[in-house]
């Protein structure tokens, strides 16, 4: 089997390449074009002297994507998420189909379901759309364009929520540096719950859908199936690590102003509210089942960071 991947060089799709390379499987990293100056584009290398790359190819697999850029312009955001998100998606779609690849999975994002849901109320593949920012928006235009074309080109649509394990950034990363500190956190008694999935398991599932005909022209809502709150999530960290951060109580209105007054509404919401997915009926449909519990994966991820940032 020969699969192609976007994005390779991000957080899921190193280790997604990893492990199929593992499974004796044949990988193409598609990279995205360079300007005069160096600098990657929106538009995929997918032609070069002649060889198209996405020749033989079965499948691919698009796990690239433009997310928030600082000191960006504000005009320019909707149009640079447009052309990353939506036109290089339909572009890559398009010579997929005329180099013959037979399957395209597309990891989208459970933004395109919303930003959070009611306590325990739960996001699947039948709920509403409601993408609220151009991120979310962009990824779900990239989705309704991937579907026209499913006559020619079998389309998998993945909506995860945030993936974490070893080598993870961002926030999630933030969030373990500081239990690693032990710098005081003010989430005690916050009662939301929040989905998250364990990379090792997100790509457990793409494998899946690259092998299970069922899957074709689907689209899946996943997660680690354990919905925890900000609360018993630092409460884990912080034994996996083996630190002490204390977790003090803090009026969530007070911290909702603060927020607001340093103008990170978005980081609020992601910490105390809550944001649920229910994927059983994702994977009653391939006959999935998530190969790590969110334990194992929390604990993978802490000692990846202990061997990593540990003493600093």
């Amino acid at each position: 089997m020969n699969i192609a991947i976007t994005g390779t060089n991000g957080f899921i799709a190193k280790d997604l390449t990893e492990s199929l390379k593992a499974k004796n499987i044949n990988v193409i990293k598609i990279k995205r074009e360079k300007d005069q100056f160096g600098r990657s584009g929106s538009k995929f290398l997918l032609t070069s002297n002649g060889k198209d790359y996405l020749k033989n190819v079965d499948i691919v697999i698009h796990c690239a994507a433009r997310v928030h850029q600082l000191n960006e312009r504000k005009e320019e955001v909707k149009k640079h998420y447009k052309e990353s998100n939506v036109d290089s998606t339909k572009i890559l779609a398009k010579h997929s189909i005329k180099s013959g690849v037979k399957k395209f999975i597309f990891l989208s994002s459970i933004k395109v379901n919303g930003e959070e849901t009611k306590y325990n109320q739960f996001f699947n593949e039948n709920s509403r759309v409601n993408p609220l920012d151009n991120y979310a928006k962009s990824k779900y235009d990239a989705e309704k364009e991937l579907f026209l074309l499913k006559k020619d080109l079998k389309v998998v649509i993945i909506r995860p929520p945030l993936v974490y394990g070893p080598r993870v950034g961002a926030n999630f990363r933030k969030i373990i540096s500081a239990v690693n500190q032990e710098l005081p956190l003010p989430f005690k008694n916050i009662k939301n719950k929040r989905s998250f999935i364990y990379i090792k398991n997100l790509n457990a599932f793409i494998y899946e859908c690259c092998i299970n005909k069922k899957a074709d022209n689907k689209i899946f809502t996943i997660s680690d199936n354990h919905d925890i709150s900000t609360n018993e999530l630092i409460e884990k960290l912080n034994f996996y690590l083996n630190k002490n951060s204390l977790n003090f109580y803090l009026n969530e209105n007070l911290l909702k102003l603060f927020f607001r007054i340093i103008r990170k509404e978005e980081t609020f919401k992601k910490l105390f509210g809550s944001l649920q997915i229910d994927p059983s009926r994702s994977f009653e449909e391939l006959k999935f089942i998530p190969p790590f519990t969110l334990d194992q994966g929390l604990k993978e991820t802490a000692s990846w960071y202990k061997s990593q940032y540990g003493k600093k």
